[in-house]
């Protein structure tokens, strides 16, 4: 099934809600959003997905012990 959004002023688009409801996609999830061959791509995002971005947290620190405790807050905020 095929349905148009339309592009708000921020440049939000509201998921259709029979979508929404088939991928499970609630208010807070995360999406990953690629384009590939002219086409946008979202998909919900995992944890595997989020870990990747690990290498790029730039200012946490140098120390792994006090790295892995910050790392520990922020995994404790994320939906089971």
């Amino acid at each position: 099934m095929k349905t148009v959004v339309t592009v708000g002023e921020r440049y939000q688009v509201i998921i259709p809600e029979d979508i929404r409801e088939k991928l499970g996609i609630k208010p807070g999830d995360e999406l990953v959003v690629s384009e590939r061959n002219g086409l946008i791509i979202m998909r919900k995002a995992t944890r595997k997905d989020l870990l990747k971005l690990a290498g790029c947290w730039q200012g946490y620190p140098a120390d792994v012990g006090a790295f892995l405790s910050e790392l520990r807050k922020v995994w404790s905020t994320w939906k089971a």
